[in-house]
């Protein structure tokens, strides 16, 4: 499998990224999720993200206000990544903040049993491999294959 991420970085064939700081979207959500993961996989508060879809990896960066000119995609190699559908972080989210019981979409997150379109992957340090070609994005498709994720996190209680 090919993994993916973006960045605002110039980074170099070879170069190690650890994992260094904590992540500033959904920082209380994170670490509630946190709390369940499984042992041995790193945690959202303090991993990096990778992907396996290079168009997914930019098109995060876009949706953060990044200009895509800014924008620089690495061919990666996750060390122990950890497969987590992305459409749920923001379900938790939503649960959490009207004092919801988000454990099914937790457990869904950390273990996946349905058929989601995108994932992120968990880890604690990537090699980069090299950087690659911004993908032509097309918005509306995307965001088609991306809402049928929501709604899928959207149906689990």
């Amino acid at each position: 499998m090919t993994y993916y991420h973006a960045t605002t970085n110039q980074l170099t064939s070879g170069q190690t990224i650890n994992s260094t700081r904590q992540n500033q979207f959904y920082v209380n959500t994170s670490q509630e999720m946190d709390k369940s993961r499984p042992q041995g996989v790193t945690g959202r508060t303090n991993a990096l993200y990778v992907t396996d879809s290079d168009e997914f990896a930019v098109h995060y960066l876009l949706k953060q206000n990044v200009r895509l000119s800014n924008i620089k995609l690495y061919e990666v190699i996750p060390n122990n990544p950890h497969k987590c559908p992305f459409a749920i972080t923001h379900r938790v989210e939503l649960k959490l903040n009207a004092n919801d019981c988000a454990k099914n979409l937790i457990n869904e997150y950390w273990n996946p049993t349905l058929s989601w379109k995108f994932y992120e992957y968990l880890t604690d340090s990537i090699q980069i491999v090299k950087e690659v070609s911004i993908p032509c994005l097309d918005d509306f498709i995307f965001t088609i294959s991306y809402d049928a994720d929501v709604r899928l996190a959207e149906s689990v209680s």
